[in-house]
């Protein structure tokens, strides 16, 4: 792990606007929208019919005005369950703030899988994919609130609280010693 993987931690905490009960994300994209002057549209589709169909969500940018902002369209695949799509979509806002997409760029597209929500399983931790992982669990699941309930519940009724699913549960448990041993190290 590395500065980047804290830096999309970091960013995420910016963005958790309410800390009790599960993330608002519409509350979180209209507040996107306002600060970075852009129009987030999500859109939710079946995936089976595309060349990606086991992707869990896409994100793109374009402009169609001048003077308008920039427009930016997330694509959730429908065919997941919606706690998965719920976490792929805090995935996409992660590729939005951390600076993934280049909004400048005309054919900007980015494709998500979400394989394996591990940040520490993954050859290249530092990877945009991991570090938009690590974005989208801190923002659905902020780190001292889970650590607070992880100790009173069991995955069924955290996944159930934080409305993830219980691989992103059990993917959060397991990163947040890793988490921690990098900032001590950090601080030494």
């Amino acid at each position: 792990m590395n500065d980047k993987i804290l830096n999309a931690i970091n960013k995420a905490k910016e963005y958790q606007l309410n800390r009790i009960g599960p993330t608002n994300l519409d509350r979180v994209i209209k507040y996107i929208e306002g600060q970075k002057n852009v129009d987030i549209k999500v859109n939710f589709f079946d995936f089976s019919k595309y060349k990606f169909n086991k992707a869990g969500s896409l994100i793109t940018s374009f402009k169609e005005e001048a003077n308008e902002p920039r427009k930016i369209l997330i694509g959730v695949n429908d065919n997941i369950d919606k706690k998965k799509q719920r976490f792929s979509l805090a995935h996409e806002l992660g590729h939005l703030l951390l600076g993934h997409l280049k909004l400048d760029d005309p054919e900007a597209f980015n494709i998500s899988l979400h394989i394996d929500y591990n940040l520490t399983k993954l050859d290249d931790t530092t990877s945009e994919e991991n570090q938009a992982n690590a974005f989208a669990q801190e923002l659905l699941m902020p780190e001292d609130l889970f650590v607070e309930l992880d100790k009173k519940y069991f995955p069924e009724e955290l996944a159930e609280y934080f409305k993830v699913s219980e691989a992103a549960i059990a993917a959060r448990r397991d990163n947040l010693p890793w988490i921690k041993r990098f900032r001590d190290e950090k601080e030494a």
